[in-house]
């Protein structure tokens, strides 16, 4: 056929076969079996038993072929879409006729619908490759940074700043590889939650020392027996550090090496393309905003209820969590994407700062009734310093403004 042929699909569903079309197959009076073939239609004979009847039409004396409702909703035909019309051998090919890639124009190849927009296959490869670029380029150097801090924390054992680097970074590294779907229990992501783990357990007790250090610059001259306290906290402390750390100078090594490096570039190659290919990266992010308001409304919930310590304290660090794990994501996000997310980092590290305060609060509460446990010291010994951080916490608690 040299001219395009063109009709419109009306209220009832149904389009008018073009009469030189109808007569050149011969398809009046026929069995026409209807079948979706990549966002086109085809129409071609066939015989009643050979194929669904809710499939196979007739024409009806206008040469109208009703084409069945679930195919015209899957391709989000309606009512006045103009549709072209073509032939291959024996059959009727129909395609919306204003359909063409978004980017070159192409109309003449499968166009593929990616957010409501149709790219040909040859736009959607540049596009995929594209994409990866960019999650390949902010991702790798966190894996550098990471790997390089971590074998710092093993060289350099009394520098906590190592520690805290790589365990931020290697939080960044998971949130990013669940965020696009990598499974729990894919290898790489594994060895990164092993890793996290053991500078955990040496890091809570960075954090326990660095507390101990600051609460004992900060206590009472009339306190008399505080020194030998902080004093015995701080020895036990220091001593399940420096446990932890040859713990860590042990297994770390199994966990990040040169092993772990291949892995990572074989998933940059071949893992992460399949993973970001037509990742809709606002309706993931939505879904954990969506986490992030449940936890809220818990929290807020717990706290009209009872406005007591006991009540509040186990769902706000749900929220404080999730509130981490967003400003994470739109942090690296952010730098993807020129800035497009900034206010919304600032939003989530303000929630978590300020639920952080409590949280923190909290944790030194339960390190030092472990701690006072372990080291076997007398309650009343560090009753005044509970005391203290109990009044902070009932104050940050009331202050919260959820």
């Amino acid at each position: 056929m040299s001219k395009e042929l063109i009709r419109q699909l009306d209220g009832s569903g149904r389009i008018v076969i073009p009469k030189e079309i109808r007569e050149e197959l011969e398809l009046n009076d026929q069995q026409l079996r209807i079948k979706e073939e990549k966002r086109r239609i085809s129409v071609i004979k066939t015989n009643l038993e050979e194929t669904e009847e809710k499939h196979v039409k007739t024409l009806d004396d206008e040469g109208r072929l009703l084409l069945p409702s679930d195919l015209r909703d899957y391709i989000g035909w309606q009512k006045g879409v103009e549709i072209k019309f073509s032939t291959d051998k024996d059959r009727v090919i129909l395609q919306e006729a204003n359909e063409q890639c978004i980017i070159c124009g192409r109309s003449d190849a499968y166009l593929y619908p990616v957010k409501q927009r149709l790219l040909c296959e040859e736009c959607l490869v540049m596009g995929n490759e594209e994409a990866t670029e960019a999650w390949k380029t902010n991702l790798n150097p966190i894996f550098e940074n990471y790997f390089d801090h971590c074998h710092d924390s093993i060289e350099n054992e009394e520098n906590r700043k190592h520690i805290l680097q790589a365990r931020m970074d290697g939080r960044r590294l998971k949130t990013v590889l669940e965020f696009i779907g990598v499974e729990d229990d894919n290898e790489l992501l594994e060895q990164i939650k092993k890793s996290y783990q053991l500078l955990g357990d040496v890091g809570k007790y960075d954090v326990f020392l660095t507390d101990l250090e600051k609460m004992n610059e900060n206590k009472e001259e009339s306190d008399e027996d505080i020194p030998e306290v902080y004093e015995e906290l701080t020895s036990f402390a220091q001593n399940k550090r420096n446990e932890s750390q040859e713990k860590l100078n042990k297994k770390l090594p199994k966990t990040v090496n040169n092993d772990l490096k291949k892995q990572w570039e074989t998933f940059l190659n071949e893992g992460l393309p399949e993973y970001v290919r037509g990742i809709d990266t606002n309706e993931k992010l939505k879904e954990e905003e969506d986490k992030f308001h449940k936890k809220l409304e818990e929290y807020k919930k717990a706290k009209e209820e009872d406005d007591s310590l006991e009540n509040g304290l186990p769902v706000i660090k749900g929220v404080y969590v999730q509130a981490k794990h967003l400003r994470s994501l739109y942090t690296f996000l952010n730098k993807m994407k020129d800035g497009e997310y900034e206010d919304k980092v600032n939003e989530y590290e303000d929630i978590q700062k300020e639920f952080g305060k409590i949280i923190s609060l909290r944790d030194r509460l339960d390190r030092i009734d472990k701690a006072r446990k372990k080291a076997k010291l007398s309650k009343s010994k560090v009753k005044e310093i509970k005391k203290d951080i109990k009044g902070d916490l009932e104050k940050e608690l009331n202050e919260v403004s959820g």
